[in-house]
């Protein structure tokens, strides 16, 4: 086995990189990037995920439309100085290559690529912070090699010995820098170009090895024995199995032999990549994620080659399933992904979201807008979450740009499933440096009437003021009733469910939800409170209207 250096620490990889970065503007740099132009590829992976040919039309005419609530209207995109770094990222990484693919005019894609192609290497064909970023170089490389024979090759042999030899340059610097600046999935999609450039150059045997080295390395530190990946984000995970799905074609493609590690760990992540998922086959808004694709999502399911049923439990993430009937609820366990991973992360211990079928009732705000930075630390914080949060202070520190600080220290929780129901407790201290207080949290889900029963408990001094919110979907409409003790809440179809309490005060809310694409009003149901002398318990629960036993 290729044996690599020991990884650098994080402090070690910020100051390597500060170095480095002086350098990487030096035509000296450039000189080292040499590397004999290829003749041809070994191999063109393959494109298992089809792309959109009504994207494609607008690329045609100069509109960049990614996925994000933004665009970009340009015949020449890098002449313009797109607003969000992330929407610059994606129009740097060529992914959108996928969606010119498409087209039936074969031709008029091939020329919309090359015209693309040649003004990006007029502007960035030396190194550049976003553009040559590793995680963004390396989804470029796949990008190239996957639709060079489709769309580049054909466009004439001068043009098809500029893209190889950019191709070989941008290798040269990823294989240096993908194990260096980036962590979590970005590390993984800068692996992913290095294999694939491994792969596919005609000498690359003795790369692919140490690449997969690497790869088996980040599959050790990034996937959890259940299946998540540390970012603990349903978005997240799936991007991080289609890579990895993508991984295992190329290899396969290629005669190479897949690594143990890959197949384990795809199988793994397709598992707990069910148990994200709502009855209507979208995702839960958890950790910057938002409802998703369905469609791309069960294209990676079946990508996968994996079937089968969603787990209940996921003990290494934190993450708990309770199914019964038309009720499904999906809950946060676990603190925010560890430092290094936690970029995306949230503050919403405990939270949980719930649907009634293909109704989604309780959500949390979500993070589908990540690419609009006014949002972005609105949607991480604890009040953002359907869970408690104390004087309007999150569970855990917000870093305002990326990351968190201050976490809990003691986090726990256990399952029962019984023939009666099946109980989730949770207990966190991440209140108790400023507040004193520790939540304790127990949802119990019935086996036997459609009924969701929570208990938010918080033991430790008398006077603190607290909240706990249950962010509404917008498409479920509510009301105070019963003089203020209870909420009635209209599914789309009429459906009428009932909110009852026990401690507090109710009131309802403005919200904001982002799980859906773009940000839409809703509204949320709020318990207000204040803590009393050792042990302050609220009770709530949800059942239908007709159902009189609330």
């Amino acid at each position: 086995m290729t044996r690599l250096p020991a990884p650098l620490s994080g402090a070690s990889r910020t100051l390597a990189r500060r170095l480095l970065r002086p350098l990487f503007h030096t035509r000296v740099y450039d000189l080292t990037l040499f590397r004999r132009t290829p003749k041809s590829l070994r191999l063109t992976p393959p494109d298992p995920w089809p792309g959109d040919p009504g994207r494609a039309e607008g690329i045609l005419g100069g509109r960049f439309d990614l996925g994000f609530d933004r665009t970009v209207a340009s015949v020449d995109p890098w002449a313009l100085e797109p607003e969000s770094t992330v929407f610059a990222a994606a129009l740097h990484e060529f992914s959108w290559l996928g969606d010119l693919a498409q087209l039936d005019d074969k031709e008029a894609a091939r020329r919309r690529a090359r015209t693309i192609i040649e003004d990006w290497l007029a502007r960035h064909s030396r190194w550049t912070p976003l553009a040559w970023r590793a995680d963004v170089t390396g989804r470029r490389i796949v990008a190239w090699l996957t639709h060079y024979d489709g769309l580049l090759a054909p466009s004439g042999e001068i043009f098809r010995r500029v893209v190889l030899r950019s191709l070989a340059r941008q290798w040269v610097h990823l294989r240096r820098v993908a194990r260096l600046e980036t962590d979590g999935a970005r590390r993984i999609a800068a692996i992913k170009g290095w294999i694939y450039g491994a792969a596919c150059m005609p000498d690359g045997n003795s790369e692919l090895n140490q690449a997969l080295a690497a790869l088996r390395e980040q599959l050790d530190a990034q996937i959890h024995e259940d299946g998540g990946h540390v970012a603990r984000s349903p978005i997240v995970q799936q991007t991080v199995l289609r890579d990895l799905i993508d991984i295992r074609a190329t290899l396969h493609d290629g005669q190479f032999d897949a690594p143990e590690a890959l197949t384990n760990s795809i199988d793994r992540m397709a598992a707990m990549l069910r148990l994200y998922r709502h009855k209507d086959g979208g995702f839960a808004a958890f950790n910057g994620s938002g409802e998703g694709d369905v469609s791309e999502i069960e294209a990676t399911l079946a990508g996968s080659g994996i079937r089968g049923v969603s787990p209940k439990s996921a003990p290494q993430t934190n993450f708990e399933r309770l199914s019964h009937g038309r009720l499904l609820v999906i809950t946060d366990t676990g603190s925010p992904a560890p430092p290094r991973f936690d970029d995306g992360a949230h503050a919403g211990t405990f939270s949980f979201e719930m649907s009634v079928e293909r109704n989604r009732m309780i959500v949390n705000c979500g993070g589908a807008a990540a690419d609009h930075e006014s949002w972005r630390e609105v949607q991480r914080a604890t009040a953002a979450h359907s869970t408690l949060s104390v004087a309007d202070t999150n569970s855990s520190e917000v870093v305002e740009g990326g990351g968190i600080g201050r976490r809990p220290v003691t986090l726990r929780h256990r399952r029962e499933d019984n023939d009666d129901a099946t109980k989730v407790i949770m207990v966190h201290d991440g209140y108790r440096p400023a507040f004193g207080l520790v939540h304790r949290r127990r949802l119990m889900l019935s086996q036997k009437a459609e009924r969701l029963e929570g208990e938010d408990r918080l033991k430790g001094p008398a006077g603190q003021v607290f909240s706990i919110r249950f962010h509404l979907h917008p498409n479920i409409t509510a009301s105070i009733v019963q003089a203020g003790s209870a909420a009635l809440l209209k599914l789309p179809r009429g459906e009428g469910w009932r909110f009852d309490i026990s401690g507090g005060e109710l009131r309802l809310a403005d919200s904001i939800y982002l799980g859906g694409g773009t940000p839409k009003r809703t509204r949320q149901i709020v318990i207000d409170a204040t803590t009393e002398e050792m042990d302050t318990v609220v009770r709530w629960n949800f059942h239908p209207e007709s159902d009189d036993s609330g």
